[in-house]
């Protein structure tokens, strides 16, 4: 999926922007500028910071290891 943005306006009076946005590819952190690297989560309509205690599970189950193509070894 590519990013998509459109704006429409609601009522002839208000404006509102939507973004599509496709996931990420693999899981990333963001520097933040006190320096701590943050990993933030979409969950149904908002955004927030995960734990780092439920990082690794999060990070497992949305970004399983691809299978080897040379078959298991």
């Amino acid at each position: 999926m590519r990013t998509k943005a459109r704006v429409d306006t609601v009522a002839g009076v208000v404006e509102i922007c939507r973004a599509d946005v496709a996931g990420s590819s693999a899981p990333i952190r963001a520097r933040m500028s006190d320096g701590r690297e943050v990993f933030w989560i979409r969950a149904n309509n908002s955004t927030r910071a995960l734990p780092e205690v439920e990082q690794a599970a999060y990070i497992r189950d949305r970004w399983p290891e691809p299978a080897d193509p040379r078959g298991s070894r």
